[in-house]
């Protein structure tokens, strides 16, 4: 069980940059309010939209 809670924790990391990625997606919705703009190097903005 102690290596399997390992795992558990690297799934913990690859949530946190997901996390990154969305902090800087807050800060795109911040200068564009109305969220029609969406950077081509975000996909992660277009499966929110969605």
């Amino acid at each position: 069980m102690g290596v399997e809670g390992s795992v558990g924790v690297e799934g913990s990391v690859g949530l946190e940059g997901v996390e990154g990625v969305e902090g800087v997606e807050g800060v795109e919705e911040n200068r564009d309010p109305t969220g029609a703009y969406f950077p081509p190097y975000h996909p992660v903005t277009a499966n929110k939209l969605v």
